[in-house]
């Protein structure tokens, strides 16, 4: 094994081999023949036409769905802390967030280290730590039905933080957001992903969402489903809107979506 493909094998915190599901034994198959490496520190996004099984395969490799095919492995000793604390190696932040609604933003937060046992003085030092990094520190009392979309979607990307993941995985996060705070919300990821080097998977619908928060988009695409193609995406950071301006990420923009185009119209 060369030196550069042992730096590989060593820094690849995720990895899939193969990976193939049906709903039901007499289904076809809905994903097939996907294999991928996530690297430590690397924002990965997912991205291809509506039921093409984008979140299926977050699912997989989040561990709460069992492939009927291939295999999920990850090295949580990868993810860049070493006080996991003996929490989970992934983290799933959802679409619909899942806050507790007779929670503060606080307790909302504090709740999976409560589950994991974490004693209460560690507790209140990473919530304050992690509240004050997405801006949430100010609005600690508040309830969810407080919150904004964007004060909402900082608390739940701090509860999943708060926990010191391997692999933050994230399903069609901003989906539900206007455009000014999506687009806010993006920035935040960036700086969040970068500042942290956290291991980051996101699935979305917006190819230029895709590419500006990524360091490599993955499409996908046919039936079934499978990996069409992968962008290196070689953009300055940190990013920033200005980013959004050259030639070079509408240049990426139109290449995924020309990938796109075809397996768009077939599913319409």
């Amino acid at each position: 094994m060369s030196d550069i493909d042992e730096m590989t094998r060593y820094d690849t915190v995720l990895e899939a081999r193969n990976l193939g599901i049906r709903y039901s034994a007499a289904s076809s198959l809905v994903l097939d023949s996907i294999s991928l490496e996530v690297r430590r520190g690397e924002t990965v996004t997912i991205i291809g036409a509506s039921g093409c099984g984008k979140s299926t395969l977050l699912r997989i490799l989040s561990g709460l769905l069992d492939p009927t095919l291939g295999s999920v492995s990850i090295r949580s000793e990868l993810s860049g802390d070493d006080d996991q604390g003996g929490m989970n190696a992934r983290i799933m932040v959802f679409q619909d967030l899942g806050l507790l609604p007779w929670r503060t933003v606080r307790g909302n937060v504090s709740f999976g280290m409560e589950l994991a046992g974490i004693d209460r003085a560690t507790r209140a030092t990473r919530v304050n730590e992690f509240l004050a990094l997405v801006g949430m520190d100010s609005y600690d009392r508040l309830f969810p039905y407080q919150l904004s979309g964007g004060m909402a979607q900082r608390t739940a990307l701090a509860r999943a933080l708060v926990l010191k993941p391997a692999v933050l995985l994230l399903d069609e996060p901003f989906a539900a957001l206007d455009a000014q705070t999506r687009l806010n919300m993006q920035l935040e990821l960036c700086r969040l992903t970068e500042s942290l080097k956290m291991t980051t998977l996101l699935v979305t619908h917006a190819i230029d969402e895709a590419v500006f928060v990524a360091d490599r988009v993955i499409v996908l695409g046919g039936s079934p489903s499978h990996i069409v193609q992968e962008f290196p995406i070689d953009l300055p950071k940190p990013r920033s809107l200005e980013v959004r301006d050259l030639p070079e990420f509408k240049s990426v923009v139109d290449e995924v979506f020309a990938c796109l185009r075809d397996d768009i119209v077939g599913r319409m």
